[in-house]
C-alpha cells in the first residue's frame, strides 16, 4: 500500500420521495397490492379514518387471503364501521310559556 486510504462506498437507502410517516408508508404499500397506485390518496384517508393498527390488521387479513378478484374494494369494506349508523332525530323545538297574563 502506497499509504493512501481505499474509498469505501455505502450504500445509504434514501427514504422515497413523498413519503413522510408510517401511514404514508403503508398507504403505498396497500395501494400497490391492490395495484391501484393512482389511489394512495384515498388509501392514506382511510388509514388516517381506521388508524395505524386497525388498518395494518386488515391489511395482513387481505395478504393472507387467497385470490382475491379484487383486493381494493375488499380493503374499503373491511375498514368501512361494523356498526350500523344511527338516524338521526329531530328534536322538537321548546315553546317557552309565559307566565301570567299582561293587561293592556
Amino acid at each position: 500500500m502506497s499509504g493512501q486510504f481505499q474509498k469505501i462506498e455505502y450504500f445509504v437507502k434514501k427514504p422515497e420521495k413523498g413519503i413522510h410517516t408510517e401511514m404514508h408508508a403503508l398507504a403505498k404499500e396497500i395501494s400497490e397490492f391492490c395495484g391501484e397506485p393512482e389511489k394512495f390518496a384515498m388509501y392514506l384517508g382511510i388509514i388516517k379514518n381506521v388508524g395505524l393498527p386497525r388498518a395494518y390488521r386488515i391489511f395482513a387479513e387481505l395478504r393472507q387471503a387467497k385470490e382475491i378478484e379484487t383486493p381494493g374494494k375488499l380493503f374499503l369494506y373491511l375498514s368501512s364501521s361494523r356498526k350500523p349508523k344511527k338516524k338521526k332525530t329531530q328534536k322538537r323545538k321548546k315553546i317557552k310559556k309565559r307566565h301570567g297574563s299582561r293587561t293592556r
